[in-house]
């Protein structure tokens, strides 16, 4: 059986390095890794929640929503592959690697440790992976292990959106410039960051100022008492997504400027030695 490997993007690897070529196998026994895995196509599960421990190769353009369970990975074959329809991830270790799909990532759950994002363009969608808890109210979701570089989305180009997540050690995200990564953490010391690529906009800090409540109202679109939620929405909800617009642009603005102040320095530098 023939097969190819996957380039990963420096500072993330996708969890499968080699995909086999499958020809018009539906799937195949990729018994000499341990422990054994499947690799299948993906057009073959449409609508289904994709098995554990199995990597599921995109050939082409795939249309449909498929849902990631505990190890699934799904991957781009030869020259790439594209999903024109929704991946949904709910369990740990599960992974999505040289794809281009239609709109965002979504994870969600109590845990979805070890996720990994490689080479992800979202051509539809303003945000490419979005983490949240399923649970309702004040819940966290774990991603400890979070590993995300190469990814991409449209128009404001929101690398991440997390909110409550949080890691047992530090998770980094890697944005390429022009990139942001959007977060609400639940408690201030969540273990999420960014690069410094990233343009970081912290709703939690942004939020405060309101209260906790309405952090929690935020979070959970808006499910609050009937009096409380008609004054919330006629006055608070305007100035919070002014806020979070506000917070967004000095966040851009800030990562252009500082990039530009390292330019002139570079430039001071070398006209120096020039002079020397």
């Amino acid at each position: 059986m023939l097969a190819f490997v996957v380039a990963a993007a420096v500072g993330a690897v996708c969890p499968v390095t080699t995909v086999p070529a499958l020809g018009s196998s539906r799937c195949v026994r990729q018994s000499n890794l341990k422990p054994v895995r499947y690799a299948c196509a993906l057009a073959e599960f449409n609508g289904t929640t994709l098995a554990a421990d199995t990597t599921y190769v995109v050939i082409g353009r795939v249309s449909g929503n498929f849902t990631l369970s505990r190890g699934t990975v799904v991957v781009g074959g030869r020259g790439g592959g594209h999903v024109a329809g929704s991946l949904s991830v709910r369990g740990n270790d599960a992974g999505v690697c040289n794809l281009g799909l239609d709109v965002r990532v979504a994870v969600s759950g109590a845990s979805a440790t070890g996720f990994t994002a490689v080479n992800v363009t979202v051509v539809h969608d303003d945000v490419g992976i979005m983490i949240v808890g399923a649970a309702p109210r004040q819940n966290q979701i774990d991603v400890t292990g979070l590993s995300v570089s190469g990814v991409a989305a449209g128009g404001r180009n929101i690398v991440v959106a997390a909110a409550h997540a949080f890691s047992q050690t530090p998770a980094v995200v890697e944005c390429s410039p022009g990139g942001t990564l959007l977060l609400q953490p639940f408690v201030s010391d969540a273990n999420v960051t960014g690069t410094s690529a990233c343009a970081v906009v912290d709703l939690y800090t942004l939020l405060a100022v309101f209260g906790q409540p309405y952090e929690v109202s935020f979070f959970n679109w808006g499910e609050l008492e009937p009096p409380i939620d008609t004054f919330e929405r006629r006055y608070f909800r305007p100035l919070v997504i002014l806020a979070v617009l506000l917070g967004v642009a000095v966040a851009v603005v800030c990562t252009h400027v500082a990039a530009h102040e390292r330019a002139l320095r570079a430039l001071r530098v070398n006209s120096r030695k020039k002079q020397q």
